[in-house]
């Protein structure tokens, strides 16, 4: 029965296989365009990123100012 360090070693020595393959099957020149290619991928998705973080803040925020009102109807309303 292999233990869960026995696995994470295995996994580790066939991670380091595979991208030695890999990097000896790949042309430097093949990866250089295919980095320069992703670079604008890279940029839209930083963007991407920092507008869905500004959305759910807004939208967090509007939720905060909401449940402020529900709060301050149900104390209104228990007084009447």
């Amino acid at each position: 029965m292999l233990t869960k360090n026995d696995l994470q070693q295995i996994k580790a020595i066939v991670k380091t296989e595979v991208n030695g393959a890999i990097q000896s099957q790949v042309p430097p020149i093949v990866t250089g365009i295919l980095q320069k290619e992703l670079k604008p991928v890279k940029k839209d998705l930083k963007k991407i990123r920092r507008d869905l973080e500004f959305a759910v803040g807004v939208l967090d925020r509007d939720r905060w100012k909401v449940e402020k009102r529900v709060e301050v109807l149900e104390h209104q309303a228990q007084v009447v």
